[in-house]
């Protein structure tokens, strides 16, 4: 394999991994939701916003992710995303407060679209324009993988760790890959 092929892997690999971070806080509260509501006696609505204000944030803030993007360097952008979502959702994690929680939730949505549209340039920069949709696919399909590893690996890990050791764990992990990201990858 060539330097070349060797260098669109690795960046390919870490915007990907990187990527699929950004669900690690949405997906453990639909996992561990029921924990969650009877360990901070939440009602059935409370649980729902929880899991509705992370969506609403990153839905509203595609197009401003975009605008932001098109004026400032993807990986920058992508490695704040990276950043902030990961540890927003630790803060999630550490917290008891119902209301702290929520906040937690709407500005991590916000870091979790300024991983979405950067990352989307930047995958697509290391493949041939012929292999474009391929790019775009494998990062959108690399972002489901840590719900799905959250709910393989959540389960077996809950009883050591608890629901927040899983997400506070779930998250090191992200902002780890965060720092080969900025180390290794390129713009």
């Amino acid at each position: 394999m060539g330097s070349t092929t060797r260098g669109v892997a690795l960046n390919s690999t870490l915007i990907v991994v990187a990527q699929s971070t950004q669900a690690i806080a949405v997906g453990a509260i639909a996992l561990f939701l029921p924990l969650i509501r009877s360990e901070l006696d939440l009602s059935f609505s409370q649980a729902g916003l929880l899991a509705a204000v992370a969506t609403l944030s990153y839905a509203f803030m595609q197009i401003p992710a975009g605008l932001i993007t098109d004026r400032v360097s993807p990986k920058l952008i992508f490695a704040i995303g990276i950043l902030g979502a990961n540890a927003l959702a630790i803060a999630f994690a550490l917290s008891t407060d119902f209301g702290w929680m929520l906040a937690t939730q709407a500005i991590g949505g916000i870091f979790r679209a300024f991983m979405f549209i950067p990352g989307m340039i930047l995958i697509a920069r290391h493949f041939t324009e012929a292999r474009r949709a391929t790019a775009l696919g494998l990062f959108v399909a690399g972002g489901f993988s840590s719900n799905i590893v959250v709910n393989l690996a959540g389960p077996l890990l809950v009883d050591p760790l608890g629901w927040r050791g899983v997400i506070i764990l779930s998250s090191v992990l992200g902002l780890a890959v965060l720092v080969a990201f900025w180390f290794l990858g390129d713009d």
